[in-house]
């Protein structure tokens, strides 16, 4: 063999293979080949080991976790569990998903994940979700702004722009209203430089 250090040899008595993927039993830590790998393939000695067969069942009434102790039949657990009072909190019918009816007249389509149309802003079912299986009408747009809101919306952009040309007049400090390009001031402190 040519490469003997790789891999591991089987822990079954008779088998012995040299495995590239050994499994590692995980209740008995021995190193199995593939088909010696399951807990009835290799007789594994923790096979009957009570500590790991544990059942953790919950109530299908109130969906709380009931105890289970070792040797313990947990169907009878969870029947001690009803009789002592269990407290319903939530039938299986209050978990269950919400659903949403088709908005079209004379579809009874309900699902889970409705399809909102970006058009009318209504719920529909997959089967009527596309504007023409709908007979969709959009809402009416918004009414334009009155005169006097105009005139305010206009009056706002004049300010702006006349302290915008203001500032750059002025030199704001941002280098505003220079040539595109144009290299540093003249004059200018020491440290100043031109951005490429």
């Amino acid at each position: 063999m040519e490469l003997p250090h790789i891999g591991k040899h089987c822990g079954l008595a008779g088998c012995n293979e040299l495995d590239f993927l050994p499994y590692t039993c995980n209740r008995c830590r021995g190193v199995f080949c593939q088909e010696h790998w399951k807990v009835d393939d290799h007789a594994c000695p923790k096979l009957h080991d009570p500590s790991y067969d544990r059942i953790v069942p919950s109530c299908p009434l109130c969906g709380q976790v009931v105890p289970v102790g070792r040797n313990e039949d947990p169907n009878r657990r969870v029947d001690a569990h009803i009789a002592s009072g269990c407290q319903v909190t939530a039938t299986a019918a209050s978990r269950a998903p919400p659903t949403s009816k088709c908005a079209l007249k004379g579809c009874t389509a309900k699902t889970t994940v409705p399809v909102v149309c970006k058009a009318c802003h209504l719920k529909f079912c997959l089967k009527h979700r596309l504007e023409r299986d709908h007979d969709c009408t959009p809402p009416p747009p918004p009414p334009p702004p009155s005169a006097g809101a105009r005139f305010g919306a206009k009056m706002a952009a004049a300010a702006s722009s006349a302290a915008a040309s203001v500032q750059s007049v002025s030199g704001g400090g941002s280098g505003a209203g220079r040539r595109p390009g144009a290299g540093p001031k003249k004059g200018g402190k020491k440290g100043d430089c031109a951005i490429m």
